[in-house]
C-alpha cells in the first residue's frame, strides 16, 4: 500500500468482495487479479455506475456462479487521503453487479471478464411503482421516493417553493422526481432558481441547483499559461534542485551537475531547418544540434569528419568531463 501517489489514477484497494445469488463470499481482492476499476458519477445521471475486470483462474464464473445478480462490497482510497470523507465505501450501502461481460479465455483455465455495477437504489428503483396522488413542497416529494428505494445514504435537499400536487400513474419513484425536476423553483434564491439537478455521488444524493454548486467554497484553483511561457523557470528550477547557487557570484565558473541553456525556439518545421551557425557562435554545439533536428526531422544525422583528439594533463576533451569558462572581459576560453 503506497503512501503516496505514484500515477495519476492511483488508488488503495482496501477490501472488493462478491456474494453471490447463492450465498458464497468471494474475495476478489485476494483469489483473482483485479485488472482495473473504474467509477463513474454524473450530475445528469440519477446514481453512479461502474465496472471491474477481472482475471479468475479459479471459474467462479461456474461454481460461484456469477451470473450478474451479486453483491459488490468495495471500498478503495487515494493515497495520502486520510479523511473519511475521502475514501470511497460501499461496504455498508453495497453495490449491485447487473451484468457480466466481455468473457474472454486467455488459456490454463484463466478467463478475463468484466463485471459491471450499479447503486442499491437503482435497482430499487426499477422493480417500485408508485401509483397515487402526491402532494407538498417538491423537495419533500423527492425526500419520499428516496425513503421508498430505500436510500440509506446522506441526503442533501435544497427546498423548493409552494405545495404541489403530483399525480403518479404508475411510475417508478425517480420518474416521479423527473416530474418534480422540470416545476421546482428553490426557495433559498432571490430569483427563484429553477435549475434542479437530481444525481448521486460518492457523498450521496442530490436535489439542488445549480446556483447552489457554485456557491460552494474553492476546492482547487487551476492557472493557465501560454504554452512555453514557463519553460525558462522550469529550467532554473532544474538546476537549483540539482544543486546549483545561483545567488552564489561564481556560480557561472562552478562545476556543476547540469548547465541547461535555451538555445532555439522552434514552432514550425520549417524553422528546424535553420543552419546551425545561425542559432548559436557555440561550434562545439553543433553535432549536438544537428543530430536533435535530425532526430525532430525523423531524417539520418549528419556525420561530420573525424575530429582530432586533445588531451591536456590527463584530460580528453569528449571523453572527460569538463568545464568551460568564457572571460567575458579577455574575450577567451580556458578550461579548468
Amino acid at each position: 500500500m503506497a503512501d503516496k501517489i505514484q500515477i495519476a489514477g492511483d488508488f488503495d484497494l482496501i477490501e472488493a468482495k462478491l456474494v453471490t445469488s447463492s450465498g458464497l463470499p468471494i474475495d476478489l481482492k485476494k483469489n483473482t487479479n483485479i485488472i482495473s476499476i473504474n467509477i463513474y458519477e454524473d450530475c445528469r445521471r440519477n446514481a453512479i455506475s461502474g465496472e471491474i475486470m477481472l482475471q479468475d483462474a479459479a471459474d467462479y464464473m461456474g461454481s460461484g456462479p456469477i451470473i450478474g445478480q451479486e453483491y459488490f462490497f468495495l471500498k478503495i482510497k487515494t493515497p495520502s487521503f486520510e479523511s473519511d470523507r475521502d475514501i470511497i465505501d460501499f461496504t455498508k450501502n453495497v453495490l449491485i453487479i447487473n451484468s457480466v461481460e466481455n468473457r474472454v479465455a486467455v488459456g490454463n483455465n484463466v478467463n478475463v471478464y468484466m463485471l459491471t455495477f450499479t447503486t442499491s437504489e437503482l435497482v430499487k428503483n426499477q422493480r417500485t411503482r408508485v401509483k397515487e396522488s402526491l402532494k407538498g413542497t417538491y423537495s419533500n416529494i423527492v425526500e419520499d421516493m428516496l425513503k421508498r428505494v430505500n436510500c440509506q445514504k446522506q441526503i442533501f435537499l435544497e427546498p423548493t417553493n409552494g405545495v404541489k400536487r403530483i399525480v403518479a400513474p404508475n411510475i417508478s419513484p425517480f420518474d416521479v422526481i423527473s416530474m418534480a425536476l422540470k416545476q421546482s423553483t428553490s426557495s433559498l434564491a432571490e430569483n427563484l432558481s429553477p435549475s434542479y439537478l437530481f444525481f448521486e455521488n460518492f457523498k450521496g444524493y442530490h436535489f439542488r441547483t445549480l446556483a447552489s454548486m457554485y456557491a460552494q467554497p474553492v476546492s482547487q484553483k487551476y492557472t493557465s499559461y501560454v504554452p512555453g511561457s514557463q519553460v525558462n523557470k522550469g529550467i532554473i528550477n532544474i538546476e537549483t534542485q540539482l544543486g546549483r547557487d545561483r545567488d552564489d557570484p561564481a556560480s557561472k565558473i562552478k562545476d556543476r551537475t547540469a548547465d541547461l541553456d535555451i538555445l532555439f525556439h522552434a514552432k514550425s518545421t520549417a524553422q528546424l531547418l535553420t543552419p546551425v551557425s545561425d542559432i548559436t557562435d557555440e561550434y562545439f554545439l553543433y553535432p549536438l544540434l544537428e543530430e536533435l533536428t535530425a532526430y525532430l526531422l525523423e531524417n539520418e544525422p549528419i556525420i561530420r569528419q573525424d575530429g582530432t583528439q586533445i588531451q591536456l594533463d590527463g584530460l580528453r576533451f569528449g571523453q572527460t568531463a569538463t568545464t568551460i569558462y568564457r572571460n567575458a572581459d579577455a574575450s577567451h576560453k580556458r578550461v579548468i
